[in-house]
């Protein structure tokens, strides 16, 4: 327990050393940061706040910035908590960790693949169309009469419906991924913003 403290203390600091002091200031007064993250903001601003203290922290001289090392490690841990949590939590909490995972598997995949990345993604876009098309043509989504016949059609138009929540948020990670052009770590960063704005939202 307390290794797992210590590490996401490190965490942490890593991730405010590498944020402008504008945005720091904007979480804090937020006030949407937990305990732990609250206190590493804060102990960041004071440092910067010394004599001679750089506003944010030199970026690593390799060619991806270091952040491709750090995002590979985050996928590794998100997934494996995904994986733990899907095991411990509610049955319906459970269907929740895809939407916290997924984001760090598709947007770093299309990065390093964009091309791939921007097929797939445009694939996904006009599946849930061709499926509303065939579905359409082959009369499923007509209100039919009888005893349980409607039942049918609201499954058709439910299946439909979770057919295009799905493939379109699939698809945007991808998009996104396969078209971003800043460094490893920015995108970690932007994902790592993403994951606290959706947590934030469950709760």
């Amino acid at each position: 327990m307390m290794f797992a403290n210590e590490k996401k203390r490190r965490s942490l600091e890593a991730l405010y050393r590498a944020m402008p002091t504008s945005e720091l200031k904007r979480r804090l007064r937020a006030g949407g940061l937990a305990a732990p993250a609250r206190q590493a903001a804060e102990a960041e601003l004071q440092r910067r706040s010394s004599p001679g203290a750089s506003d944010v922290e030199p970026m690593p001289s390799s060619g991806d910035d270091g952040g491709r090392a750090g995002i590979v490690r985050a996928v590794v841990g998100v997934v494996a908590a995904g994986a733990l949590a899907w095991f411990v939590v509610s049955p319906e909490m459970a269907m929740f960790v895809p939407v916290l995972v997924l984001p760090w598997l598709l947007a770093p995949a299309a990065k390093a693949f964009p091309r791939l990345g921007l097929v797939i993604g445009s694939l996904l876009v006009l599946l849930p169309l061709a499926l509303l098309a065939w579905a359409w043509m082959g009369g499923h989504l007509a209100w039919r009469s009888g005893d349980y016949r409607p039942l049918g059609t609201l499954l058709a138009w439910g299946v439909l419906i979770f057919a295009f929540l799905v493939c379109w948020s699939l698809a945007s990670m991808l998009i996104w991924g396969a078209r971003h052009r800043g460094s490893w770590r920015g995108m970690h960063r932007r994902l790592q913003k993403m994951r606290e704005e959706q947590v934030d939202a469950l709760k």
